[in-house]
């Protein structure tokens, strides 16, 4: 029994992870099916489906999956574009929905605590818009992303820096600020 004890937890931990992504997927392609830029009043039907898609994503064990292949295999599964060799560094969260919306390019690192806003709550409204983010580009620590924003290849934003709804990062630029402004050239 001491022996077989750790093989038998690690193999019901990883069946209890596979088992809530898939229950996840499900009840998101029921009450979603696929994410669409959209504005809806806080309390309606759109809001309280995304709620309860919401809820079940958090039931899976995310500081298991987080900052690896299988955190990607995850969101990809509930419909996230994610490119190759992206490190999403544990602590971004990721599990408002929207997944459908995010378009994340090859070789793009995401730093700890980093806001990825698809899905925000707006003067009585729940808006969700697309964010794209170029191959290459970086989103230090504690940055911020709002909603439509598009941040171009081998862009950097720097700590604790925010781009606001729609804004835009130019390839190879580098972004510094709340508001984020100009700053020079991606190093």
């Amino acid at each position: 029994c001491l022996l077989l004890a750790p093989l038998a937890v690690g193999v019901a931990v990883a069946g209890y992870a596979l088992t809530t992504v898939l229950i996840a997927v499900l009840v998101k392609r029921l009450l979603i099916g696929r994410y669409e830029p959209c504005v809806a009043p806080v309390w309606g039907g759109f809001y309280i489906r995304n709620w309860i898609v919401e809820r079940m994503v958090r039931l899976v064990p995310w500081p298991l999956l987080g900052g690896g292949p299988l955190q990607q295999a995850a969101l990809r599964a509930l419909g996230a574009r994610i490119g190759r060799r992206v490190h999403i560094h544990r602590g971004v969260d990721l599990l408002q929905g929207g997944w459908d919306l995010l378009d994340i390019g090859d070789d793009v690192t995401i730093g700890q605590d980093a806001a990825i806003r698809l899905v925000e709550l707006d003067e009585g409204q729940i808006v969700v818009a697309p964010i794209t983010i170029g191959d290459g580009a970086t989103i230090d620590v504690r940055a911020g992303v709002g909603g439509g924003a598009e941040i171009g290849r081998g862009a950097y934003l720097t700590a604790l820096s925010v781009v606001p709804d729609a804004g835009r990062i130019p390839a190879g630029g580098r972004r510094d600020g709340v508001p984020a402004a100009p700053a020079g050239t991606a190093p």
